[in-house]
């Protein structure tokens, strides 16, 4: 048995369907009506589950420009503040369904210079720079988000 992740190829073959029919029933919104067979979208569910399916973010992210990622710099994971702060800026992101990616930048402003960079060729949604008082992005940083 392969380590693999299963992909939505492996659903669609599993199912014995195209990838776009898996995609569409998958992708649905709950009591949708889509163009498929009681049958078809059974077997399509039944095969996602058999393969514990889980849709992939980057895939999704480049269908419908949006990732559902934020992403959260911050100068010290050590410091007692930081933790707390996480936590309750964590909290509604997840529960409005993004995840959040964190980067420490252990006061240096170098590193949080690359950390954001690397942030933003991730494409993330949203992100949430907590700079060092004497860094080079210390008051607000904003980037519009098309």
């Amino acid at each position: 048995m392969s380590n693999a992740v299963p992909t939505l190829e492996d659903v669609a073959k599993l199912a014995g369907v195209s990838k776009s029919t898996a995609s569409r029933i998958l992708s649905a919104v709950k009591d949708a009506r889509i163009p498929y067979s009681l049958e078809t979208k059974s077997k399509v569910r039944k095969a996602a589950i058999k393969l514990d399916y889980r849709p992939s973010k980057m895939a999704r992210g480049l269908t419908m420009a949006r990732t559902g990622i934020i992403g959260l710099v911050v100068p010290a994971l050590t410091d007692a503040f930081f933790p707390v702060v996480i936590s309750a800026i964590e909290a509604p992101l997840v529960k409005a369904g993004y995840s959040v990616i964190l980067a420490d930048s252990n006061g240096d402003s170098q590193v949080e210079q690359s950390r954001i960079h690397d942030l933003l060729t991730w494409q993330v949604d949203g992100l949430i720079v907590a700079p060092r008082p004497e860094g080079p992005h210390r008051g607000i940083l904003t980037r519009k988000v098309e």
